[in-house]
């Protein structure tokens, strides 16, 4: 078929670190078509600086309505060791996909513990959103209760909007699960080379009854011929394997610790470097 209407949505270079959603307002041309086509171009480098590619998902199609607040994505808390350490306040954002400017939103939390002793524990709380959000403006915000994730297991993060007259209640409602865990952590020393690029990441891949952790974090912004530090706390007795992931040879040497054991000493960096691959056991406490 033919283009009948293009445009570019969104782009970006590097790592976008996770999902991006986009969004385009079309045409009147489209009002009333029964089919339409989309079409979308994907390309990556064929040098050095070229990335791993990315991928697309849940694609919408809805007619614009006065009234619509959606629920888009709960940043934080996030599953780690140290999420019980005290109360946290829930970090979170939500879109006006409505025509209209909404002010005031209501929203009502719910955490639940859903395993462990005395499950499940139901922590709740109402607020109400005191700010103006314009058509299409997306809102970050923290909310004013926190809530106890002490003890260890499983949480159900919930978030529902309650925009009065809200006419599509279905994006209303947020979800996100969360685990504290019993751990520790595991400590990395990088010697970086005298340039550092952006397409690479070290990656660690911990695995724990059935259960995946995934920690990465890019190279870029680190410091030249120089030592960087890092560390993440690791569920114990979790099976770790590590990957420097150095395509571009900005790490010249690496080093990987637990306390008094060393797991990598001063290990080569570089695209050929070894994935490290051990048993994770916190020392006593």
């Amino acid at each position: 078929g033919f283009l009948v209407f293009s445009d570019t949505i969104c782009k970006f270079f590097g790592s976008d670190k996770g999902w991006v959603e986009s969004e385009v307002l079309l045409e009147d041309l489209f009002n009333n078509e029964k089919y339409v086509l989309f079409r979308f171009k994907f390309f990556a480098l064929k040098d050095e600086t070229g990335g791993e590619g990315m991928s697309i998902d849940d694609f919408r199609i809805v007619d614009p309505i006065n009234q619509n607040a959606q629920s888009v994505k709960i940043l934080y808390p996030t599953t780690s060791c140290e999420v019980g350490d005290l109360p946290r306040k829930i970090r979170a954002v939500i879109k006006n996909v409505g025509n209209r400017t909404m002010s005031n939103v209501p929203i009502d939390i719910t955490v639940t513990r859903i395993n462990g002793p005395n499950s499940p524990a139901v922590q709740t709380a109402s607020e109400v959103l005191n700010t103006t959000i314009f058509s299409r403006d997306r809102y970050h915000f923290t909310t004013n209760t926190a809530f106890d994730f002490s003890e260890y297991g499983d949480y159900e993060i919930k978030i529902i909007t309650k925009l009065p007259g809200d006419a599509r209640p279905k994006n209303d409602t947020m979800i996100k699960m969360v685990e504290h865990f019993e751990g520790c952590n595991i400590f990395f020393e990088f010697g970086t080379n005298q340039e550092v690029t952006d397409s690479s990441r070290w990656r660690l891949e911990a695995t724990h009854s059935g259960r995946e952790y995934i920690y990465s974090e890019p190279y870029a912004g680190w410091a030249p011929n120089t030592f960087n530090t890092a560390s993440v706390c690791v569920k114990n007795g979790a099976k770790v394997r590590f990957k420097l992931g150095d395509i571009d040879t900005s790490i010249a040497k690496f080093t990987i610790r637990g306390y008094d054991t060393l797991y990598v000493d001063e290990g080569d960096g570089g695209p050929d470097a070894v994935d490290a691959n051990f048993d994770w056991i916190c020392p006593p406490q």
